[in-house]
């Protein structure tokens, strides 16, 4: 064989190898910062929902009274293990933005659930809480980022989220089900988080109006979030 011919055949050879290499290596889609930390950075387009059964007057069945908000800010740190890094992890919410369809609801609300305004009728030494609503998480139950051999660039992760809500001066621990889908090729993650706690739990007073037959106690709270990876 000439040298020219095994040239040729060397070169064919080595494409055939790159090409099959190419084919059957799997490319990680995620990684994390060189730092081995990933911070989730809340952007705007998420929405927090509140979620209360209540029966109105006149009404022979339950339904949901439902409050949104798009009023939520903060960040999530995770370390290159998953665990959360709780110095640099806070949420906040304003809830003097959330809304719903009746406008006496929200009013009460604001004014005697989450007494972060003053009713009618209150005197000037009324007490008034803190207009936020501030969590700060402080473990996961599994780590919320995709393996770094994920071969999609959409992966799913599910779990749960731990830490300390403050909410109307009262600080308790919730849990969090959380599913996240990652967007690598964008560079944000999207998904649902869920949580319920009871009104007494937090030291709440249940609406009373003039439109409500009965309110249950049980309050659910759900977050469509959207946020960038770095």
């Amino acid at each position: 064989m000439s040298f020219k011919k095994a040239g040729a055949t060397l070169i064919r050879t080595l494409l055939v190898v790159i090409v099959l290499g190419g084919v059957f290596t799997p490319t990680p889609i995620f990684s994390q910062t060189v730092s081995g930390e990933t911070r989730f950075e809340i952007i705007e387009g998420t929405r927090v929902f509140y979620r209360v059964r209540e029966q109105l007057v006149g009404i022979s069945f339950l339904n949901d009274a439902v409050g949104v908000s798009e009023g939520i800010s903060g960040a999530i740190v995770v370390d290159v293990d998953g665990m959360v890094d709780v110095s640099q992890s806070r949420l906040v919410l304003d809830l003097a933005t959330f809304s719903s369809d009746q406008a006496r609801r929200d009013n009460f609300i604001r004014t005697r659930v989450f007494e972060i305004a003053q009713a009618r009728g209150c005197r000037p030494d009324c007490v008034l809480h803190e207009p936020e609503a501030v969590f700060i998480p402080r473990m996961s139950s599994n780590s919320p980022l995709p393996p770094d051999d994920v071969e999609t660039s959409f992966p799913i992760v599910g779990f749960e989220l731990s830490g300390d809500l403050t909410l109307h001066g009262v600080t308790k621990e919730i849990t969090w089900q959380v599913f996240a889908t990652y967007n690598s090729n964008a560079g944000i993650v999207e998904g649902k988080a869920q949580t319920m706690f009871t009104f007494s739990m937090f030291d709440l007073t249940k609406p009373d109006l003039s439109f409500l037959l009965t309110v249950e106690d049980e309050i659910r709270i759900e977050i469509d979030f959207k946020a960038t990876i770095s």
